[in-house]
């Protein structure tokens, strides 16, 4: 910029402060997953960062910074937005390559498209957005085995485990 300081440091400085906002970056980062507003303050300052190109958004309502994000492979974008996204929705179930990114299974990342896979029980459902894919199992419960795959106590402990 001509002033002898990195970009960088005047975008920091420039940036309009938000009381929570950098908490919730801060938290999110530690955490390994996206952010995500837990009140209308929140979500509207995390958008007008969004405009300004502060944030990048890689699924509605989830936040990430702009280079953590770059950096990261297929797999682990997908698995920040997993994260984030069973916070919000405890009761989903991840399936498809999300569920091979959950499990550590090797595949290839082309099959990631930056979308999320849950299971869902209606055959009908249309995803409000390109970035939810809804995969049709007819009765999710019987797929669960004895461990409690399915359970909001497994799906808590994989994300405090990754």
């Amino acid at each position: 910029m001509g002033c002898g300081v990195p970009c960088d440091t005047v975008t920091v400085i420039a940036m309009k402060q938000h009381p929570g906002v950098q908490n919730l970056l801060n938290r999110a980062r530690l955490e390994q997953r996206c952010c995500f507003g837990t009140n209308q303050s929140e979500q509207k300052a995390l958008r007008r960062r969004l405009k300004t190109g502060e944030l990048v958004s890689p699924h509605p309502a989830l936040y990430a910074a702009p280079k953590e994000w770059q950096a990261l492979n297929p797999v682990e974008q997908c698995m920040h937005m997993v994260r984030a996204l069973a916070l919000r929705h405890p009761n989903w179930v991840f399936a498809g390559p999300s569920a091979a990114a959950i499990w550590g299974l090797d595949h290839p990342w082309s099959m990631h498209d930056g979308s999320v896979a849950i299971i869902s029980s209606t055959s009908s459902r249309h995803s409000a957005h390109r970035r939810l894919t809804y995969i049709y199992m007819h009765r999710p419960s019987t797929c669960m085995n004895a461990e409690g795959c399915g359970s909001r106590v497994w799906r808590a402990r994989l994300w405090i485990a990754r």
